[in-house]
């Protein structure tokens, strides 16, 4: 009689194990994005456009120049005279004189010469003019374009599930088709003699199979995952081989629940030890789930899960999900919840103790674990989650602390290792250094704050690079500083082109504030990176002066362009130069590992 675990591995040994043989499905499609909810995104998205596409007003009102009501009040108004109206979705008029402003409508383009817009509850209309009470300051009410997301910034990163707020942000870029990682085909198949169906008459000795539903219903959670039930089969070693060989044919994995044991009627280890490589494990310590196969047929996968519900539930959700949610092409993370134990729960010395329970929140948050035998599917009622606790002690009692896992979306949380001001140009170095890795766009301030707090393992700074010095010169908080390792990824430079040309960056200053237009980089995008230099400082000074014309398309203006490495346009002088720095938190072993294998601290990639 065969009677032991062959492949006998430890909890955390599966897990390793599991995610060494899941590999990522690599095969993609295009989808429109309203098909797309719940898909893998198999590439990074950049923003094709900047966001807002130009300067707009955030409220109702009238477009002025802030210098033609600066000391304004209730007591004292000023009078302007009406001289047109700027429109959602159409060109607006030119504010040509002084002492005139336009009535805007929210959301509508800021006319050029209008430096702010004062709302609506702030004056009073009549025969033809308009009497202003409050003043406004340059840039008022306007949001300015790409002050939401500046052209080329990461939106969504490869890896990520699709969430519905994520189609209306594809939408509003005007993006209506993306590729993602077509769906996992799985074949789900129960096995036993003594299985029937729900519904069916019960005869002495039967019992109701539970595991295909639950499989199945966890499965249909996920609309990576295309999912099929092959049916109950009988304990017959040809029943087996056959519905598995089906099985395989068109699916990426096969999960079979039941005869996973060592006993002379658990047929599933002997059909999956005939694959080629075959039985990876046969066996976990864990409680409950210790009958557990887990095989490969070429690069298709075999998961047997034990018999019992519980068992089943707890072994695919600990084990197995988060290896298929890898292998489906998602970067996710199990979400966990702190807490401390409502009541005192024994272990199991030597196994991974994994327990359904329940959760009340409040201060603290209580976990009450609901044990009993692995058989026992009722223990499942009322409970939202599990908690998963190695055997080192034989008992915790009320008070301790102890993490919980829900069980709705265990997979699917889409998290980002990287953050910060995260772009096609530096996204296309990480992935190189870092692939894999999920990343996501966001301010510099949020970076810093997020690496503080430990909520991610790595950021990206654009740092202003200064004449007096060859390196970069990162402005950090003493305590950020202490505890990351800094890596340049390369260098860009922000250089001027304009007619008449401009003999020096000495000019600028002036010749900006007398262009009628200027294209470049949102100013949001260049405050990021501006450095201590005066001249920088004055020139986009000069560029804020011009909040209503920057960004316009028209002919008469000049361009900053930015150019590769650190070398300026030839065509243009050069105002800024900056580099990205990748900033990896000390303890983030890993990552630091996978950058150095391919970039040092101190050298920059980009050169």
């Amino acid at each position: 009689m065969r009677n032991v675990y062959r492949n006998l591995v430890t909890f955390q040994k599966a897990v390793e194990l599991v995610e060494a043989n899941m590999r990522p499905v690599m095969e993609t499609e295009t989808v429109f994005i309203d098909e797309a909810l719940g898909r893998i995104i198999s590439e990074d998205i950049f923003c094709p456009m900047n966001t807002p596409p130009f300067n707009r007003a955030t409220m109702d009102g009238y477009a002025v120049r802030s210098a033609d009501i600066a000391g304004c009040s209730s007591d004292k108004p000023s009078r302007l005279k009406i001289s047109g109206e700027s429109f959602i979705g159409t060109e607006p008029p030119v504010l040509e004189e002084s002492g005139t402003c336009i009535r805007i409508s929210t959301g509508s383009i800021i006319p050029p010469g209008a430096d702010s817009v004062v709302p609506v509850e702030a004056t009073s209309e009549a025969d033809g003019y308009v009497a202003i009470s409050e003043a406004t300051v340059r840039g008022e009410n306007i949001a300015e374009a790409g002050s939401d997301m500046a052209e080329g910034s990461m939106v969504l990163w490869k890896g990520r599930e699709i969430q519905p707020h994520d189609i209306a942000v594809l939408a509003s870029m005007g993006i209506s088709r993306i590729n993602v990682y077509r769906r996992l085909r799985i074949a789900v198949i129960s096995t036993g003699n003594e299985l029937i169906k729900a519904g069916e008459t019960y005869s002495t000795g039967k019992i109701y199979e539970a595991n295909s539903h639950m499989v199945m219903s966890d499965l249909s959670t996920m609309n990576f995952i295309e999912a099929r039930f092959l049916g109950l089969v009988q304990d017959r070693l040809d029943q087996i081989q056959n519905t598995l060989s089906s099985g395989l044919k068109d699916s990426d994995i096969v999960i079979l629940s039941g005869g996973s044991s060592a006993g002379e009627s658990d047929l599933v280890y002997a059909v999956a030890e005939k694959q080629v490589p075959g039985i990876i494990f046969h066996g976990v310590l864990t409680k409950p789930g210790l009958p557990t196969v887990f095989a490969r047929s070429g690069e298709k996968i075999i998961i047997g899960l034990p018999g019992f519900p519980v068992s089943a539930a707890m072994i695919l959700r600990t084990i197995f999900l988060p290896g298929i949610a890898a292998m489906a092409g998602l970067s996710y993370e199990i979400i966990t919840i702190h807490g401390v134990l409502g009541r005192r729960i024994n272990l199991e010395i030597g196994k991974q103790n994994l327990i359904p329970s329940r959760i009340l929140h409040g201060n603290p948050t209580r976990i009450y674990p609901v044990q009993g035998l692995s058989g026992s599917i009722s223990r499942f009622s009322g409970t939202s989650g599990y908690i998963s606790i190695p055997g080192t002690t034989k008992y915790m009692v009320a008070g301790d602390p102890v993490d919980f896992h829900p069980w709705s979306q265990a997979c699917s949380l889409p998290v980002a290792r990287i953050s910060g001001t995260i772009e096609r140009h530096n996204a296309k170095l990480l992935r190189e250094i870092l692939p894999g890795t999920g990343m996501a766009y966001s301010s510099p301030d949020e970076a810093v704050e997020m690496i503080l707090n430990m909520d991610v393992d790595a950021i990206v700074l654009k740092v202003a690079v200064h004449p007096d010095t060859a390196d970069a010169v990162a402005e950090l908080p003493g305590d950020l500083a202490e505890s990351v390792r800094i890596y340049e990824l390369g260098r860009r430079c922000i250089s001027a082109r304009g007619t008449p040309s401009l003999a020096s960056v000495d000019d600028l200053e002036g010749y900006v504030e007398k262009c009628s237009s200027i294209l470049g980089p949102p100013l949001k995008y260049l405050e990021n990176i501006i450095g201590k230099n005066p001249m920088e400082k004055r020139v986009v000074s000069a560029i804020r002066k011009n909040v209503p014309v920057y960004g316009q398309n028209r002919t008469n203006g000049y361009q900053l362009v930015l150019t590769e490495g650190d070398q300026e346009d030839k065509g243009g002088i050069p105002i800024i130069t900056y580099a990205d720095l990748l900033l990896v938190r000390i303890d983030a072993a890993n990552m630091i590992n996978e950058t150095e294998a391919r970039i040092h601290p101190g050298e920059s990639r980009g050169r």
